[in-house]
């Protein structure tokens, strides 16, 4: 479960949460997610679970609900999704406007790898080509 809400602190402190809500049951947290909201200034944690065995989808610290979780959970997904598609669409927009593909992306993306490799020269590529494909780059 690296990466997730569960390192650390919040994870026992979550544990205690669930242990108390379900006394006298045996708890594991199998699984964990992060559930975004937009336009919330907080993010909640999601977990499967499994009492006394049996698999369990849980929220915590969320606002209560009486929605059945899984119906939350795709819920979120189809957010994400129409989060995802609009944000291609920004990008999209972007690169046919004349917007370039250049440093300010590729560190936006972490991609200094690509940077890299971009600037290696491609075999039987000219000194005119090489030179373009920098420039498009930003890398020179």
């Amino acid at each position: 479960m690296s990466g997730t809400w569960f390192d650390g602190w919040l994870g026992r402190e979550a544990l205690s949460e669930l242990e108390a809500q379900f006394p006298g049951e045996e708890i594991e947290i199998v699984e964990t997610i992060d559930l975004a909201y937009v336009g919330w200034e907080c993010d909640y944690q999601g977990a499967l679970i499994t009492r006394d065995g049996r698999p369990e989808l849980v929220i915590l610290q969320g606002v209560a609900s009486k929605l059945p979780v899984v119906m939350i959970l795709r819920d979120r997904l189809a957010e994400y999704r129409r989060l995802l598609d609009q944000t291609e669409a920004v990008l999209a927009k972007y690169l046919e406007m004349g917007g370039l593909e250049g440093d300010a992306l590729l560190e936006a993306q972490g991609a200094q790898h690509l940077r890299e490799r971009a600037q290696q020269r491609r075999p039987g590529e000219s000194d005119d080509e090489y030179g373009a494909r920098m420039r498009l780059w930003g890398l020179i």
